[in-house]
């Protein structure tokens, strides 16, 4: 490069041994461009769909066209020249809802820069984008405290709520329902749902309504508090509904109330940490009642808690009433702090009908604090006139405990009764145990059969009363009476009133 300041004070560090070359002569002007038409057009995705000519800005997708002749733009004049200028802001298949940024009016499907406000303008778009089978559609819910917002459920649209709140003080049904309309979902994050309510009428956490509906859930923690409901229900199900949650807890103040339940077919699988149901009137942990078609419940737990019932419509921790089919495992079942008028109090119960209930656990405590009629484990019906006629219940436990406040002979570590089938079956395995004056632990009456497999049954205080109306049949264990039908099968086992622990 040559310099003309060498050796002077300009001098710029140029190599001062090169000659600076004269300027040459301009060159030849090039031909001029032709003219040309500039057509730009938008689409929603990269082949076109959505065309709109002219361009509509709120489309993430642009294209650019030149041609030396008009045209009437058509989507295939503009094929491989879309390109996306949205960016990150572009999520197909996707629509975004945002508490404190969104706006419902300018919100847009697969636009993050663009989220709607309320859950229920966020569904309406996403039903608008025609989902289906191989097109599932999300909404992603920003992480916030949804007050009041009902989730109604939609074929084959999903909602992703991260650690989000749905919070109701105002909803009656359910706050996640299906609406009775079948639908394929899924519920995904770990959605905390918090119900704190005194308005009346029927009060659900979750009620998956229809019969073909397939329903997916995975939560943290389901919280009802409800003081003004005429029916409490933290999950009900009669679709096909799948929950993993940590845990479920519902407080029916003085209302029919259940933390759990399926009727009219429905299908449950639970995996949970703790399930725990309140209740000063009827009261049930899970509840598998069979009207309608028969359901089916399979739960897998930690602990499961009935506490406070006071009526004589019942008080159970378990239950699988008329055809229903229910699967339990679990670490403990608890029965505690029973009203006065708690009549029909059990732990685990298999009621008329032909239910079947089948229950694998670590302990079974039943604590009751007042006076009633109060069992471990039951099998039959009692005060009125429904009997049971195939019940069949399959009780496999470390222990099961009855603890009373005082002599009471209407408490049962196990009880059968008023059974009209030799189908009617209550087949045990473990340690069943009376640790106060109960004089009746186990009680056969009627027909139908008491298998004790492995077993220890015992009455630490006043004695052991077996009543049978049947035949006995003894397998290397000790039992009473003989009478004329009905059978009790002691395989490997003790009957007696002297703990042999």
């Amino acid at each position: 490069m040559a310099c003309n300041s060498c050796g002077t004070s300009l001098d710029c560090g140029c190599d001062c041994s090169v000659t600076e070359l004269p300027v040459g002569a301009d060159g030849t002007n090039g031909t001029n461009g032709a003219n040309a038409y500039i057509y730009v057009a938008s689409a929603t995705d990269a082949i076109g769909t959505g065309f709109t000519y002219p361009a509509n800005v709120t489309q993430c997708y642009l294209a650019i066209k030149s041609s030396t002749t008009v045209l009437t733009p058509v989507v295939g004049n503009f094929a491989g020249l879309w390109f996306n200028k949205c960016g990150n802001g572009l999520v197909e298949n996707t629509v975004f809802v945002d508490s404190v940024y969104g706006v419902d009016a300018t919100g847009l499907v697969e636009r993050s820069d663009f989220p709607f406000k309320t859950l229920a303008a966020a569904r309406v778009a996403a039903i608008t984008m025609t989902p289906t089978a191989t097109k599932r559609i999300k909404i992603h819910a920003q992480q916030a405290t949804w007050l009041n917002e009902q989730v109604v459920l939609y074929n084959y649209i999903d909602w992703d709520f991260g650690d989000s709140t749905l919070r109701s003080t105002t909803i009656t049904g359910g706050v996640i329902t299906d609406n009775a309309v079948t639908c394929d979902s899924k519920i995904l994050g770990r959605l905390n749902l918090d119900i704190a309510t005194g308005v009346s009428g029927n009060i659900y956490g979750i009620f998956i309504d229809d019969a073909s509906s397939l329903v997916s859930i995975d939560m943290n923690n389901l919280t009802i508090s409800s003081e003004g409901g005429t029916v409490v229900r933290g999950i009900k199900c009669e679709g096909n509904l799948t929950i993993n949650a940590n845990d479920i807890t519902v407080n029916g103040a003085a209302v029919d109330t259940a933390a759990v339940i399926a009727n009219n077919g429905g299908t449950l699988v639970l995996n949970c940490n703790d399930i725990s149901a309140t209740s000063t009137g009827p009261l049930n942990g899970v509840l598998s009642d069979g009207t309608g078609s028969p359901p089916s419940i399979y739960i897998k737990a930690n602990n499961i808690t009935a506490a406070n019932g006071n009526s004589s419509s019942g008080m159970y921790t378990i239950a699988a009433k008329t055809s229903a089919k229910m699967w339990v495992k679990c670490n403990n079942i608890y029965l505690t702090g029973t009203g006065a008028t708690a009549a029909n109090a059990s732990a685990i119960f298999a009621s008329a009908g032909t239910p079947e209930l089948y229950v694998v656990c670590n302990d079974i405590i039943a604590t009751p604090t007042a006076s009633v009629t109060a069992n471990c484990i039951k099998l039959g019906q009692t005060g009125d006139s429904v009997t049971t006629t195939g019940a069949k219940l399959f009780v496999d436990c470390r222990e099961a405990n009855m603890t009373a406040i005082s002599d009471n002979l209407t408490n049962y570590v196990v009880l059968m009764q008023n059974n009209t089938s030799n189908d009617a079956i209550a087949q045990l395995k473990g340690r069943f145990v009376s640790v106060s004056n109960m004089n009746l632990t186990v009680i056969l009456n009627t027909t139908g059969k008491l298998l004790i497999q492995d077993s220890v049954i015992i009455s630490n205080n006043t004695g052991l009363t077996i009543s049978t109306a049947g035949v006995t049949k003894n397998y290397g264990g000790v039992v009473g009476t003989t009478n004329s039908s009905g059978t009790i099968l002691v395989n490997g086992g003790i009957i007696g009133d002297t703990d042999v622990s």
